[in-house]
């Protein structure tokens, strides 16, 4: 029988491996976790993830420096051709990461029709599905200056068929026919059933002053403008750093929750669940309402300027706007 590989970066795509395996189980004999990351923390996060039943293969990244940079490109094309090595005939790729070069270079080279799948990473996949338009093909971007030249020479210059790729997608896609959609059936039974607390609100912060989006004062403005919506209506609002984020200026009167894993994982433990969860676009949060299959409502959070242009990810506010699920709601906050 077929044996699935499923290439993963990041801990919010091993949680879209976990319901993959849960969902193609009865397609694929095997499947085997191919952890592919520059990120070490990322790594322990997605073993910290992985039970006993995949079979793994793990990427270890070198060093900073220009001479480990080097190096390195030589150990991710190896790394390519000893995962290429284990598979045989007939075996399935799956890529979490399509914006990473060395996975799209694997599944490149996978070349064979029928078998290349992709998983969502976060709502980053609805903005480069809205992004293809009318494309047939894809081809990742290489790293700039001399890494690039080098990794194209080492790697290859991967282009994917996109009437090739099925996709595993928690989100209703526009440019792909072929694909299945991911309830969450395996996760959401953690969530079934549970008591709700409707008077708590959980913010999922995102790093949006350290990618150099608004000002940490633009951003402390509109947290307090959200926090002030909520406590209006009588709730208790709390807010759940994200991982990436170092600015540590809290604002008073606001209780801050840090986890070391991915929000919905660490929820589906717990024996209380918020009424509500909110953010400005982070997964999730669509992630939350449809694992609970609605019992926890969502709020997106537009950022808006003061004449009411969107400032911040206009295309993708308007598509959850237009795609939000039951108890989901989109709202404005001004960042003047």
């Amino acid at each position: 029988m077929k044996e699935l590989f499923v290439l993963i970066a990041n801990p919010t795509q091993m949680i879209n491996a976990i319901e993959a395996r849960h969902f193609y189980k009865n397609k694929f004999s095997r499947f085997h976790l191919v952890v592919f990351s520059d990120a070490v923390a990322y790594i322990d996060q997605i073993l910290a993830l992985a039970d006993d039943q995949w079979n793994k293969i793990i990427y270890r990244p070198g060093k900073p420096g220009k001479f480990n940079s080097v190096w390195s490109a030589f150990k991710k094309r190896n790394f390519i051709h000893s995962v290429l090595r284990n598979a045989k005939q007939g075996d399935a790729i799956m890529i979490g990461n399509i914006h990473h070069y060395g996975c799209c270079a694997m599944a490149h080279l996978w070349n064979a029709e029928g078998n290349v799948f992709a998983l969502d990473d976060g709502l980053g996949t609805v903005n480069w599905d809205m992004q293809l338009r009318d494309a047939t093909v894809w081809r990742p971007k290489s790293a700039r200056g001399w890494k690039g030249k080098l990794e194209k020479w080492l790697l290859g210059n991967p282009i994917i068929e996109l009437d090739k790729l099925k996709f595993f997608s928690v989100y209703p896609l526009s440019h792909f026919t072929n694909c299945d959609e991911n309830n969450f059936i395996s996760l959401r039974n953690d969530f079934s059933g549970k008591m709700i607390d409707e008077n708590l609100v959980l913010f999922l912060d995102q790093p949006l002053v350290e990618l150099g989006i608004v000002s940490l004062e633009e951003y402390q403005g509109m947290i307090r403008k959200i926090c002030a919506h909520y406590k209006l209506m009588g709730l208790e609002f709390k807010i759940v750093r994200h991982r990436a984020a170092h600015f540590r200026n809290a604002i008073n009167g606001v209780d801050y929750l840090e986890f070391d894993q991915p929000v919905e994982w660490e929820m589906k433990e717990w024996k209380l669940l918020p009424g509500r969860v909110s953010t400005f676009y982070s997964s999730g949060v669509y992630h939350l309402s449809k694992m609970s299959q609605g019992a926890i409502g969502a709020d997106f959070w537009k950022i808006q300027s003061e004449i009411g242009d969107i400032r911040v990810q206009p295309k993708l506010m308007n598509w959850l706007g237009q795609h939000s699920l039951a108890h989901m709601n989109v709202l404005n906050v001004s960042i003047g």
